[in-house]
């Protein structure tokens, strides 16, 4: 795991931790990070890219383009 995977991981933390969590949607994209590694660390999803990442938001919100 890649010192960004970490972070990311430590502000789904604080965000359950402060009670926000359940209010907010958190998406993670990119190369450096995987698809498990995104749900390991508590993300409601993931995108190969950013494009992906906008339909994965746009799903999770019910929404269509």
């Amino acid at each position: 795991m890649t010192t960004k995977m970490r972070r990311m991981g430590d502000v789904t933390r604080i965000l359950n931790k402060e009670g926000i969590m359940s209010h907010l949607k958190v998406v993670v994209e990119g190369g450096a990070m995987t698809r498990s590694c995104a749900y390991k660390i508590g993300t409601d999803g993931y995108g190969n890219d950013s494009f992906q990442a906008v339909k994965v938001v746009d799903n999770l919100l019910g929404w269509e383009r």
